[in-house]
């Protein structure tokens, strides 16, 4: 930390030396101003000297006039060069005393200032953080779970103010079952965040869900805040889950329906899946009840199987690590539909591209009709493709009803 101080003092001292250096530059050019003045005085006053004598050599008829005018034009011609020799360029500027007092209170204002405002904006407590790592309580070894979440307690007891470990605290209560201790640790997590946060919706959302288990159920208390939430979020997955939850545990199975399409909308991969089951389950409920569903869009299921393998002697002399690169992404182009990574030493090797692969909830493998699949082996290691990796690449290749594996086998070179 002493090393983040000096170098602050240092920078503060140069910004100082910018602001009195203009004065210090001034003073010694009226210093040097003043010498050169006096200097051009006395060669004046030489000159007036020598050409009085020679005056008065002409009238006492010591030299004759031609001689007088030469003379006379030699001395005005030294008087000239040395003049020329000795003169300085410099700005007749003066400092007033209302520059100079304005000057001082700026350089004194400046240091108390900018560290004001460091200590405010500023991240002080995490340089030192990084400077002074606090020592491994564990000296090395791998801590038990137990262990690890004392760790995290003391710690959040020593310093508060920090919302992601009270949510990862809050999380781990979760798994627990220790409801009432997880709903403390999100409205702490909540206390610390405000409305325009981006997190601050699903905190909101897993604090509703710490309630719903808490109160085994959809009470009041519980709604209020899965509401509050959706104020905030319209499209929190979380909240419209319990929702959904709620009213197929009501056996209103249209209702949950709704409440999980509308989830989603903004779930990711993992998540869509189970919401996905659940939609289907209750369409299932619907039909045991003889009811039409006819008018109930369901989740479009895509999935592409296939088989990935390269080609005999294309990938000799590369390292069996070199990542690969599997890719499904729409004919227009644009962000990968779903993505795999695996290595060449994972080839051959058979799988599925589904919805669960996908790099976005707005553009999953059930967005499009068609896809453009590759498989790209990048000896770069990068993830864009570079002159020497090997590729393949199939279109179009429906995203449902493919009825057997596609083929693919990496043979080409890029060029």
């Amino acid at each position: 930390m002493i090393t983040l101080w000096v170098g602050i003092a240092a920078l503060t001292l140069l910004a100082l030396l910018f602001i009195f250096l203009p004065i210090i530059r001034y003073r010694a050019n009226a210093e040097a101003n003043a010498e050169s003045e006096s200097r051009q005085q006395d060669n004046l006053e030489v000159f007036r000297d020598r050409l009085s004598e020679l005056e008065q050599e002409l009238a006492s008829g010591s030299i004759a006039q031609q001689e007088f005018d030469s003379l006379k034009v030699e001395l005005e011609k030294n008087l000239l060069i040395d003049l020329e020799g000795k003169h300085q360029t410099l700005k007749r500027q003066s400092v007033s005393k209302a520059q100079l007092v304005t000057v001082v209170v700026i350089a004194m204002i400046l240091p108390a200032a900018s560290l004001g405002l460091y200590m405010k904006f500023g991240s002080s407590a995490e340089v030192e953080l990084a400077m002074n790592p606090p020592a491994d309580p564990f000296d090395g070894r791998e801590p038990s779970f137990e262990e690890a979440l004392a760790q995290l307690e003391s710690e959040l007891a020593r310093n508060p103010n920090n919302p992601e470990g009270w949510f990862i605290l809050s999380s781990t209560y979760m798994g627990q079952g220790r409801y009432q201790e997880a709903m403390d640790g999100y409205r702490q997590v909540l206390s610390l965040l405000t409305p325009e946060d981006v997190q601050y919706a699903t905190v909101m959302g897993q604090l509703s869900q710490a309630m719903f288990f808490a109160a085994g159920g959809m009470s009041p208390e519980v709604r209020e805040q899965v509401m509050a939430t959706l104020e905030v979020e319209p499209l929190e997955i979380t909240a419209l889950g319990l929702l959904g939850a709620d009213a197929f545990e009501k056996e209103d199975f249209r209702a949950a329906i709704a409440f999980w399409q509308q989830a989603l909308l903004n779930a990711d991969p993992d998540t869509a899946a189970s919401i996905q089951n659940g939609v289907e389950k209750a369409v299932e409920a619907l039909v045991a009840r003889g009811e039409d569903v006819s008018d109930i869009e369901l989740p479009v299921s895509a999935s592409i199987a296939l088989n990935l393998s390269v080609a005999p002697g294309v990938a000799e002399g590369f390292a069996p690590e070199t990542p690969v690169f599997l890719v499904a992404r729409g004919l227009e182009g644009g962000m990968p539909a779903a993505a795999v990574r695996l290595t060449l030493a994972d080839l051959p090797v058979s799988l599925e591209l589904t919805d669960a692969q996908a790099m976005a909830p707005s553009n999953r493998l059930s967005s499009h009709e068609q896809v453009s699949v590759s498989a790209r082996i990048s000896k770069s290691g990068n993830v864009s493709p570079q002159p020497g990796d090997l590729i393949v690449e199939i279109q179009p290749v429906p995203t449902q009803g493919l009825e057997t594996p596609l083929e693919m086998v990496v043979s080409n070179v890029v060029e």
